[in-house]
């Protein structure tokens, strides 16, 4: 009985960590792209002054 309820905290901790490390990846990737996006826009706006 122990190795079971072992196994099972196990697996709901690897579930977690597994899908709070998959959301910080994907809210680094979003806020790379966004700047990426503003930091093009910025230059598109800088070449138009010049």
């Amino acid at each position: 009985f122990l190795a079971i309820a072992i196994f099972h905290a196990w697996v709901h901790f690897i579930g977690f960590y597994s899908y709070s490390t998959r959301e910080q990846i994907c809210r680094a990737a979003f806020l790379r792209a966004r700047n990426a996006f503003a930091a093009e826009e910025r230059a598109v706006q800088e070449n138009t002054r010049l």
